[in-house]
């Protein structure tokens, strides 16, 4: 994006740290809180778009509900393989030893149904890598996911519920930094850190 270009966001959210990491890799026990849903959210993107499809499966295990992990399951081992084919990497082959997904929430919105049940939306990016001698590859995506809240998980902890296509709302992604971002509702993701 040209610099001369770029719009401020107008509203911005910090999404809170979780309290715990679950086998030294998946951010759990996030906070009871429509923020603390979001978080959740987008830990589970970034756990589970992955180039290995083993680990998305285990994300999968962590982050949805019981009665839809089967079919999710199977969705997050196709995107694995996706992943590999924009970087020319076969599902099936070794993955080269620098080869890296990056999945970064830019912006975030939600709607609280009640204290137990947020809808969060999501505009991600996402950067792969192949090696170092090959370009970087970037894709985004807007995503919905109904998160519910489960008191005895965890010691209170988000999970993502499974829901018809039909019953989500349609998204438009939007880059940070523009008109449109803004114009879409759009909230701005903060950083974790100092400042």
């Amino acid at each position: 994006m040209d610099p001369s270009s770029y719009v401020r966001p107008t509203r911005w959210v910090h999404l809170p740290e979780p309290s715990a990491l679950l086998a030294d890799r998946y951010p759990v026990r996030f906070p009871h809180s429509p923020a603390g849903a979001a978080a959740a959210a987008a830990a589970l993107y970034q756990s589970a778009w992955t180039l290995d499809a083993a680990t998305a499966a285990r994300a999968v295990q962590v982050y949805i509900a019981p009665d839809g992990r089967a079919a999710t399951r199977s969705e997050a081992r196709q995107g694995a393989a996706w992943f590999r084919a924009q970087l020319g990497v076969d599902a099936e082959a070794a993955l080269p030893p620098e080869a890296s997904i990056l999945v970064q929430p830019t912006g975030v919105r939600w709607k609280s149904l009640d204290t137990d049940n947020v809808v969060v939306n999501l505009n991600l990016e996402v950067t792969l890598l192949a090696s170092r001698q090959e370009p970087v590859t970037s894709a985004s995506a807007a995503v919905t996911v109904h998160m519910r809240w489960h008191p005895a998980l965890r010691s209170g902890d988000w999970l993502a519920v499974r829901r018809p296509a039909d019953q989500m709302p349609a998204l438009r992604y939007a880059e940070l930094g523009t008109a449109e971002f803004n114009q879409l509702g759009w909230a701005a993701v903060k950083s974790a850190g100092p400042g």
